[in-house]
């Protein structure tokens, strides 16, 4: 008896989990579908390729990491934007689309956006 109850919690609990993986893929799709009808008629800017080779180890620039208020009055880069944006969501595997921010199931539901005030050219579009 006691097995039998095990076994039907079991299938209770796979057929929820089923339930809830295709409610969550139809948000997917829905989300999928409303960003491609958001970027529809703007123009994609090609960014500079971002240095994947820097001269800080990554445990250098954690030990050295501090919050700064006190900003240049210099436009950003291309370079910056480019270097800053593939940091954030940058695509480190073009073939399955892994990124440089992990994501359960490898979903990336966070979108990222720039809105741009002092650069080197003017953004108008999605980048």
């Amino acid at each position: 008896m006691k097995k039998s109850k095990s076994l039907t919690v079991s299938i209770k609990t796979i057929f929820l989990f089923a339930i809830i993986a295709t409610l969550f893929q139809t948000h997917i799709e829905l989300r999928f579908a409303q960003a491609q009808e958001q970027t529809s008629g703007t123009t994609v800017i090609n960014l500079p390729q971002p240095a994947i080779d820097g001269p800080v180890s990554i445990e250098k620039a954690l030990l050295e990491r501090r919050s700064v208020r006190s900003y240049r009055d210099e436009p950003l880069t291309m370079a910056d934007i480019s270097q800053i944006l593939w940091a954030a969501q940058g695509i480190t595997e073009p073939k399955h689309g892994l990124r440089t921010a992990p994501s359960g199931l490898a979903m990336y539901l966070l979108n990222t956006y720039l809105l741009s005030g002092k650069c080197n050219r003017s953004f108008r579009g999605h980048v």
